[in-house]
Protein backbone atom coordinates (compact mmCIF):
# COMPACT_ATOMS: atom_id res chain seq x y z
CA UNK A 1 0.00 0.00 0.00
CA UNK A 2 1.21 3.49 -0.78
CA UNK A 3 2.56 5.27 2.28
CA UNK A 4 1.53 8.67 0.93
CA UNK A 5 -2.20 7.81 1.09
CA UNK A 6 -2.38 8.09 4.84
CA UNK A 7 -5.68 9.07 6.43
CA UNK A 8 -4.93 11.40 9.36
CA UNK A 9 -7.33 12.17 12.18
CA UNK A 10 -9.91 14.62 10.93
CA UNK A 11 -11.44 12.64 8.06
CA UNK A 12 -14.75 10.79 8.16
CA UNK A 13 -14.95 7.15 9.22
CA UNK A 14 -17.77 4.66 9.71
CA UNK A 15 -18.25 1.79 12.16
CA UNK A 16 -21.03 -0.74 12.76
CA UNK A 17 -21.78 -2.56 16.02
CA UNK A 18 -23.99 -5.55 16.77
CA UNK A 19 -26.30 -4.02 19.37
CA UNK A 20 -30.00 -4.60 18.63
CA UNK A 21 -32.36 -1.70 18.05
CA UNK A 22 -35.34 -1.68 20.41
CA UNK A 23 -38.90 -0.63 19.69
CA UNK A 24 -40.70 0.98 22.61
CA UNK A 25 -44.14 -0.11 23.78
CA UNK A 26 -46.89 2.05 25.20
CA UNK A 27 -50.33 1.39 26.60
CA UNK A 28 -53.43 2.67 24.84
CA UNK A 29 -57.17 1.98 24.98
CA UNK A 30 -56.70 -1.33 23.22
CA UNK A 31 -54.01 -2.51 25.62
CA UNK A 32 -50.30 -2.65 25.00
CA UNK A 33 -49.14 -1.67 21.53
CA UNK A 34 -45.89 -0.74 19.87
CA UNK A 35 -45.07 2.91 19.26
CA UNK A 36 -42.98 4.37 16.46
CA UNK A 37 -40.08 5.30 18.76
CA UNK A 38 -36.87 3.29 18.39
CA UNK A 39 -33.69 3.46 20.43
CA UNK A 40 -30.28 1.89 20.57
CA UNK A 41 -26.55 2.49 20.88
CA UNK A 42 -24.63 3.72 17.87
CA UNK A 43 -21.28 3.40 19.70
CA UNK A 44 -20.07 1.86 22.95
CA UNK A 45 -17.06 2.58 25.14
CA UNK A 46 -14.27 0.20 26.14
CA UNK A 47 -15.13 -2.43 23.53
CA UNK A 48 -12.19 -3.66 21.50
CA UNK A 49 -13.12 -4.52 17.96
CA UNK A 50 -10.93 -5.93 15.21
CA UNK A 51 -10.55 -3.84 12.06
CA UNK A 52 -9.78 -6.48 9.46
CA UNK A 53 -6.48 -8.16 10.29
CA UNK A 54 -4.73 -4.84 10.74
CA UNK A 55 -5.51 -3.53 14.23
CA UNK A 56 -8.03 -3.37 17.04
CA UNK A 57 -9.96 -0.26 17.95
CA UNK A 58 -11.53 1.04 21.16
CA UNK A 59 -13.60 4.16 21.83
CA UNK A 60 -12.58 5.73 25.11
CA UNK A 61 -14.97 7.28 27.67
CA UNK A 62 -15.06 11.03 27.12
CA UNK A 63 -14.56 10.66 23.36
CA UNK A 64 -17.86 12.46 22.69
CA UNK A 65 -17.18 15.39 25.02
CA UNK A 66 -17.64 18.61 23.02
CA UNK A 67 -18.74 16.58 19.99
CA UNK A 68 -20.98 18.31 17.44
CA UNK A 69 -24.26 16.43 16.90
CA UNK A 70 -26.14 19.35 15.35
CA UNK A 71 -26.00 18.05 11.76
CA UNK A 72 -26.69 14.41 12.60
CA UNK A 73 -29.33 12.39 10.75
CA UNK A 74 -30.76 8.91 11.27
CA UNK A 75 -30.69 6.78 8.12
CA UNK A 76 -31.11 3.18 7.12
CA UNK A 77 -27.77 1.61 6.10
CA UNK A 78 -26.25 5.11 5.80
CA UNK A 79 -28.44 5.79 2.79
CA UNK A 80 -29.36 9.48 2.62
CA UNK A 81 -32.35 8.53 0.51
CA UNK A 82 -33.87 6.69 3.48
CA UNK A 83 -34.05 9.46 6.06
CA UNK A 84 -35.69 8.55 9.36
CA UNK A 85 -34.96 11.54 11.60
CA UNK A 86 -32.55 14.37 12.37
CA UNK A 87 -31.36 16.28 15.41
CA UNK A 88 -32.13 19.72 13.97
CA UNK A 89 -35.85 18.90 13.68
CA UNK A 90 -36.09 17.22 17.09
CA UNK A 91 -37.05 13.83 15.64
CA UNK A 92 -33.65 12.36 16.63
CA UNK A 93 -31.96 12.75 20.00
CA UNK A 94 -28.45 11.67 20.97
CA UNK A 95 -27.21 11.24 24.53
CA UNK A 96 -23.93 10.02 25.98
CA UNK A 97 -24.08 7.81 29.08
CA UNK A 98 -21.67 5.44 30.81
CA UNK A 99 -22.18 2.83 28.09
CA UNK A 100 -21.76 4.94 24.99
CA UNK A 101 -23.68 7.00 22.45
CA UNK A 102 -27.41 6.33 22.71
CA UNK A 103 -30.04 7.50 20.23
CA UNK A 104 -33.80 7.77 20.22
CA UNK A 105 -35.98 8.60 17.25
CA UNK A 106 -39.66 8.92 16.39
CA UNK A 107 -39.99 7.40 12.93
CA UNK A 108 -42.12 9.11 10.31
CA UNK A 109 -45.21 7.62 8.70
CA UNK A 110 -43.47 6.89 5.41
CA UNK A 111 -43.21 3.75 3.33
CA UNK A 112 -39.53 3.23 4.18
CA UNK A 113 -40.05 3.87 7.89
CA UNK A 114 -43.04 1.51 8.06
CA UNK A 115 -40.97 -1.21 6.39
CA UNK A 116 -38.11 -0.64 8.83
CA UNK A 117 -40.47 -0.77 11.82
CA UNK A 118 -41.70 -4.15 10.63
CA UNK A 119 -38.13 -5.40 10.21
CA UNK A 120 -37.32 -4.26 13.76
CA UNK A 121 -40.43 -6.02 15.10
CA UNK A 122 -39.33 -9.24 13.34
CA UNK A 123 -35.74 -8.92 14.61
CA UNK A 124 -34.30 -8.69 11.09
CA UNK A 125 -32.42 -5.45 11.73
CA UNK A 126 -29.52 -6.49 13.90
CA UNK A 127 -27.38 -3.49 14.67
CA UNK A 128 -26.52 0.18 14.58
CA UNK A 129 -23.81 2.28 13.04
CA UNK A 130 -22.42 5.80 13.11
CA UNK A 131 -20.34 8.00 10.85
CA UNK A 132 -17.89 10.28 12.60
CA UNK A 133 -14.75 12.40 12.47
CA UNK A 134 -11.87 11.63 14.83
CA UNK A 135 -10.10 14.60 16.36
CA UNK A 136 -7.57 12.66 18.41
CA UNK A 137 -6.45 9.05 18.60
CA UNK A 138 -3.57 7.19 20.24
CA UNK A 139 -1.85 3.92 19.45
CA UNK A 140 -0.57 1.12 21.64
CA UNK A 141 2.03 -0.78 19.61
CA UNK A 142 1.40 -4.18 21.17
CA UNK A 143 3.04 -6.02 18.30
CA UNK A 144 6.42 -4.62 19.38
CA UNK A 145 6.36 -7.00 22.33
CA UNK A 146 4.42 -9.82 20.68
CA UNK A 147 4.18 -9.98 16.87
CA UNK A 148 1.11 -12.21 17.23
CA UNK A 149 -0.85 -9.33 18.78
CA UNK A 150 -2.63 -6.63 16.83
CA UNK A 151 -1.84 -3.01 17.62
CA UNK A 152 -4.57 -1.05 19.42
CA UNK A 153 -5.97 2.27 18.25
CA UNK A 154 -7.71 4.23 21.00
CA UNK A 155 -10.15 6.87 19.83
CA UNK A 156 -9.74 9.67 22.36
CA UNK A 157 -11.81 12.50 20.89
CA UNK A 158 -14.51 12.61 18.22
CA UNK A 159 -15.31 16.04 16.81
CA UNK A 160 -18.44 15.29 14.75
CA UNK A 161 -21.12 12.63 14.44
CA UNK A 162 -23.15 13.31 11.30
CA UNK A 163 -24.96 10.02 10.67
CA UNK A 164 -26.34 7.25 12.85
CA UNK A 165 -28.02 4.34 11.11
CA UNK A 166 -29.91 1.14 11.74
CA UNK A 167 -28.21 -1.53 9.65
CA UNK A 168 -28.71 -5.02 8.30
CA UNK A 169 -25.13 -6.26 8.69
CA UNK A 170 -23.72 -5.56 12.18
CA UNK A 171 -19.99 -5.97 11.64
CA UNK A 172 -17.18 -3.50 12.15
CA UNK A 173 -16.27 -2.35 8.67
CA UNK A 174 -12.63 -2.40 7.57
CA UNK A 175 -11.76 -0.26 4.59
CA UNK A 176 -8.60 0.23 2.58
CA UNK A 177 -8.39 3.73 4.05
CA UNK A 178 -8.26 2.24 7.56
CA UNK A 179 -5.47 -0.07 6.47
CA UNK A 180 -3.46 2.74 4.89
CA UNK A 181 -3.87 4.85 8.00
CA UNK A 182 -2.70 2.02 10.27
CA UNK A 183 0.27 1.27 8.03
CA UNK A 184 1.31 4.91 7.91
CA UNK A 185 1.12 5.24 11.68
CA UNK A 186 3.14 2.03 12.04
CA UNK A 187 5.83 3.46 9.73
CA UNK A 188 5.96 6.65 11.81
CA UNK A 189 6.37 4.54 14.92
CA UNK A 190 9.20 2.53 13.34
CA UNK A 191 11.02 5.70 12.28
CA UNK A 192 10.70 7.10 15.80
CA UNK A 193 12.13 3.87 17.23
CA UNK A 194 15.03 3.92 14.79
CA UNK A 195 15.77 7.55 15.58
CA UNK A 196 15.75 6.81 19.32
CA UNK A 197 18.12 3.86 18.85
CA UNK A 198 20.45 5.95 16.68
CA UNK A 199 20.52 8.71 19.29
CA UNK A 200 21.26 6.19 22.02
CA UNK A 201 24.05 4.63 19.92
CA UNK A 202 25.61 8.04 19.19
CA UNK A 203 25.49 8.84 22.88
CA UNK A 204 27.33 5.63 23.73
CA UNK A 205 29.94 6.32 21.03
CA UNK A 206 30.53 9.79 22.45
CA UNK A 207 31.11 8.31 25.90
CA UNK A 208 33.62 5.84 24.45
CA UNK A 209 35.53 8.60 22.63
CA UNK A 210 35.65 10.73 25.73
Amino acid sequence: MSKNKRQPDGLSERRIIAIPVTLERRADEDGESESRRISGYAAVFNQKTRIGNYFEEEIMPGAFDECDFSRCVLNFNHDDNILLGRTSSGTLSLDVDEKGLRFEADLPNTTHANDILELIRRGDIEGCSFAFVVRESAWEWLSDEDPAQLDLRKIVKISDVFDVSVVTHPAYEQTSVDARSAEADREDHKRAQEAARAEQFNGLCSMCID
